[in-house]
């Protein structure tokens, strides 16, 4: 894509890159006149993660969430909710709870021209490249995505890939989360039916 068309491309310069980098940037950038903004994003909101690490993310983020939404957003934020899945002898939770994604959908509404790139569901039975087992409620992931897709407009231009089958996974990913070559060609022929 970037060698075809005119783009300007980012990556959060931070280990985890969330919704809330996404759209702080897009609001630093938002009187460009874009003829299309690529949001491949979610699966690090998404996911369950052990509880102890939610806090320095969402510090790390705290002026980024707060710039985007407000102080009370990101107090609700912290109120995490424990799911009753463990993932290495831990209590697992989510940076986004499901009953605050209407707030991430509303920012990506009024977003002209949004193409979002959902996340996929996950094979429990399949690791791919990664070196352990994915937490037993990962698909937590494809669920919330599947309530974002819901919430949004018909503005907004959805890839979905909530829908993929084992196989697709499998071919699509190289780990369940991650996109294989074969994946970042679907994503490339499925914008080029967009833009």
């Amino acid at each position: 894509m970037v060698k075809n068309y005119n783009c300007d491309v980012f990556i959060c310069p931070e280990k985890h890159t969330t919704v809330f980098d996404f759209l702080y940037k897009y609001q630093k950038l938002k009187h460009k006149k874009y003829h299309a903004v690529i949001a491949h994003i979610g699966v690090v909101d998404f996911s369950p993660r052990p509880a102890s690490q939610i806090e320095g993310i969402l510090n790390l983020k705290k002026n980024k969430i707060e710039n985007c939404f407000d102080k009370e957003f990101f107090y609700q934020v912290n109120d995490i909710k424990i799911y009753p899945e463990q993932y290495m002898n831990e209590d697992t939770t989510s940076l986004l709870p499901t009953e605050l994604i209407n707030k991430v959908a509303e920012e990506f509404n009024k977003i002209d021209d949004l193409i979002w790139i959902t996340c996929n569901p996950v094979d429990l039975n399949w690791r791919g490249n990664y070196k352990r087992d994915r937490p037993v409620n990962i698909n937590v992931v494809n669920d919330k995505s599947i309530v974002m897709k819901g919430l949004l407009s018909d503005r907004v231009r959805v890839i979905d890939f909530t829908k993929f089958s084992m196989e697709e996974v499998h071919k699509y990913t190289c780990d369940n989360i991650h996109m294989s070559p074969d994946g970042m060609k679907l994503i490339e022929n499925e914008l080029k039916k967009i833009v």
